[in-house]
């Protein structure tokens, strides 16, 4: 796994610390430049990228998942600053943008390898995403979804055919820090998967949930686009922004 961090805002640098945890939550131990360690504490420059190896601490698959966070500096750079008449004024704006690398190498011979961005999380803006399905004889479409809040989640996930009718309908719990990853066949027992096209819902009830999906085809994989809901953004319907 290679993590690609970027800084193409307009502070000098930026510093935050990011951290690997397992799928229940509990640090999970990884191996960078031959030291095994939970987390690396990074600096990016201004408009400075960082590249960064981690492999498996020990023998055996192991699943997890990954956050970058900023340091908090008092500056209150978090995002866009509204100026006058609404406008968005970004000369004041920190952004660190993530790229996660995979590489899929059964017997240490590199099959095929997916570069997909991260996701922000705890914008409280949009609790709903949607991301393309595609599943058949020889492809299906995988999906992990992360709870980086603090509460545990009820996450509806609802699959939509091609025509945009509702085929099927689960449910998730995801304690806070907790990750599930799932392919789109396992999920929805009982569908017909011979040849399916179409869309999986995922809404969630509170922010934090992120949610990344890739799509397998005889063994090559390919990322694909997470997008948000537009009527899962609170406020949504009611003069809300």
């Amino acid at each position: 796994l290679t993590v690609v961090l970027m800084n193409p805002g307009v502070t000098d640098a930026l510093s935050g610390r990011l951290s690997f945890y397992k799928q229940d939550g509990t640090a999970l131990p990884v191996s960078i430049e031959g030291q095994v360690v939970t987390y690396r504490d990074i600096t990016l420059p201004h408009s400075g990228t960082v590249y960064l190896s981690a492999g498996p601490a020990g023998p055996g698959l192991v699943s997890g998942w990954a956050i970058f966070e900023l340091v908090d500096d008092g500056s209150g750079n978090w995002g866009g600053h509204h100026g006058s008449g609404g406008a968005m004024d970004h000369s004041n704006y920190d952004h660190v943008f993530g790229t996660l690398i995979y590489e899929f190498a059964p017997g240490d011979a590199t099959q095929t390898q997916v570069g997909v961005l991260g996701s922000r999380y705890e914008m409280g803006y949009f609790m709903g995403f949607s991301l393309p399905v595609s599943v058949g004889t020889t492809v299906n479409t995988g999906i992990a979804l992360v709870n980086t809040g603090t509460l545990t989640q009820n996450v509806a996930l609802r699959l939509i055919s091609s025509a945009g009718a509702l085929t099927s309908e689960t449910t998730l719990v995801l304690p806070p820090g907790g990750q599930n990853a799932f392919y789109v066949s396992d999920a929805f027992p009982g569908v017909d998967f011979t040849q399916f096209r179409g869309s999986v819902e995922v809404r969630n009830q509170y922010e934090g949930i992120v949610a990344l999906g890739l799509l397998q085809i005889d063994g090559i994989l390919t990322s694909i686009p997470v997008v948000h809901i537009p009527d899962s953004m609170p406020g949504w319907g009611s003069g809300g922004p």
